[in-house]
């Protein structure tokens, strides 16, 4: 069985995100078998809308690039506007919000649908949902496991283990990383 977990973990990973040697069995491989893809992106993360995760930079924990993908699959026919601001919506953090307030309110937009306005065809202007998860058919929902992230907050530099990304993007760390002071040097 323990052949078998690593056997599919590997597999998922594929040969661009190779497990690092000597770290055994991985938390991982356990998400492999539900199903869920599986990055590894620790110091091999490239920036960028044709990067790895498509982040701009370490400050961006919701990934962005595969939330729109799902929201123009999952909400066919809708000007881009309205998928841009479904995004914004959901990779909005308001820093006087509290944590439970903000949990409510993002599970709300992904159970409910977010709620845009947006032009129809005839030019009038309209109130749409977008759907964030497809309930109906599972399988159509993309998950991903990002190991060894380096995010970049106001006062330091956090490495998490292992975060799931749901069809939003939105994170869900599994394990606290390493941390490092932010340094207000360009190059680190």
């Amino acid at each position: 069985m323990n052949a078998e977990r690593k056997s599919i973990g590997r597999k998922r990973q594929g040969a661009s995100f190779p497990a690092p040697a000597g770290k055994g069995e991985l938390p991982a491989d356990y998400f492999a078998l539900l199903g869920w893809k599986s990055v590894y992106a620790h110091n091999a993360e490239d920036f960028g809308p044709g990067g790895l995760l498509g982040r701009a930079s370490e400050h961006e924990v919701v990934l962005t690039r595969p939330l729109r993908e799902k929201l123009v699959a999952l909400n066919h026919g809708l000007p881009g506007a309205a998928y841009d601001e479904a995004v914004r919506q959901l990779a909005a953090a308001a820093p006087s919000q509290s944590l439970i307030t903000a949990n409510c309110e993002k599970r709300d937009l992904t159970r409910d649908g977010v709620p845009v306005t947006c032009r129809n065809d005839k030019g009038e202007r309209v109130r749409e949902r977008l759907r964030v998860f497809d309930f109906g058919q599972p399988a159509n929902n993309d998950f991903l496991c990002v190991r060894e992230l380096w995010i970049r907050g106001d006062l330091y530099r956090h490495r998490a283990d292992l975060i799931g990304h749901g069809p939003r993007g939105e994170f869900r760390p599994m394990r606290q990383g390493k941390s490092s002071p932010v340094t207000t040097n360009s190059s680190a």
